[in-house]
């Protein structure tokens, strides 16, 4: 790649404001929707957060996105009408850095199934894992690490719309995808995989990257945070167990928190969360195949039979709460 090439992004902005006849406009996408595929502003976003150069050459898209985020449910009319700029971004951030919000399962609550029938999965191989898949199982691998691979992740998830081999190397994969490019330029991204990676480790791999990154739940809606009763707490106890070994009679604490966790950022922390009744049971959706919530199919099966039916999605997080402190505390 020569040294003084414009930037992708750069070249993709100026083709869309480059003077082409209105004809032009309405036969072909500008090649920056054409590459994201998506015509969205999440899409958008995400093909942002994959070149972390971005954030300090077009950080005008990460503020509009946190702003618009937190206008819409996370701060009153009055308070956008008084609050300044500089209170507002201090607020919004961490350690003088903007959070990164995007999730793939905004376009589509059922995605890794679908991915997971273009290209058969099978979980990473624990033994050796940190020589044979790079710095992934590191203990130098930080929350901040998986916060900047997950984009990536989701986007090369995405890219995948028909069958592939799963024994291809995702590096292979990306480069022999154009609209993946922006991917190559990621060198952290690149350097993340040894050759061993293949495209039937992508979910076990999306997996451990949202396992390792730090989320705060502060920011989900109260109306998924009531609480439980004393009679469904007990309720819910009697069936769990506290134990690492495994019970078909019980459903394994762990795995459910596991299971809960990623409800709660896949589905419940993202914009189209409106679309999820809080009035529906829980059992109904978290133990649903397609949303993919459960470490293992055998924890599934068991809280297919063992969870209380008459626990509603509105109370999840009261639920996450309860198992992660008796968890915790045993």
């Amino acid at each position: 790649m020569l040294k003084d090439r414009i930037s992708l992004t750069e070249e993709e902005i100026d083709d869309m404001l480059s003077a082409k006849d209105q004809e032009y406009h309405n036969m072909n996408l500008p090649r920056l929707w054409r590459k994201i595929k998506d015509m969205s502003f999440k899409s958008l976003h995400a093909y942002y957060l994959i070149n972390e150069d971005n954030k300090v050459k077009y950080p005008f898209l990460e503020f509009v996105q946190i702003l618009k985020t937190c206008l819409e449910y996370q701060i009153t009319r009055q308070e956008a009408s008084e609050m300044t700029f500089e209170k507002f971004i201090n607020q919004k951030s961490n350690n003088g850095e903007l959070q990164e919000t995007f999730s793939m399962f905004l376009r589509d609550y059922y995605v890794l199934s679908t991915f997971n029938n273009f290209v058969t999965q099978e979980p990473l191989p624990i033994a050796n894992a940190s020589v044979l898949y790079g710095h992934v199982f590191d203990e130098s691998f930080t929350s901040e690490s998986a916060t900047v691979m997950l984009p990536a992740l989701e986007m090369l998830i995405c890219n995948v719309n028909c069958r592939n081999d799963g024994e291809i190397s995702v590096k292979n994969y990306i480069s022999q995808k154009t609209d993946l490019s922006i991917l190559t330029e990621n060198v952290k991204f690149c350097g993340m995989f040894s050759d061993k990676v293949r495209l039937k480790h992508l979910i076990s791999l999306y997996e451990r990257m949202e396992s390792m990154k730090t989320y705060n739940f502060d920011s989900i809606d109260a109306k998924y945070k009531e609480p439980l009763s004393q009679r469904m707490r007990m309720q819910l106890l009697r069936h769990i167990n506290f134990e690492e070994q495994f019970h078909d009679n019980q459903i394994s604490a762990g795995e459910l928190l596991i299971a809960l966790k990623r409800f709660l950022i896949r589905y419940l922390m993202i914009e189209s969360s409106e679309n999820i009744s809080p009035e529906y049971e829980l059992t109904n959706i978290i133990n649903e195949e397609d949303f993919n919530c459960w470490p293992s199919s055998s924890s599934l099966e068991v809280a297919k039979k063992l969870f209380p039916s008459d626990i509603r999605v509105g109370q999840t997080y009261s639920i996450y709460e309860l198992i992660n402190s008796r968890q915790t505390s045993s």
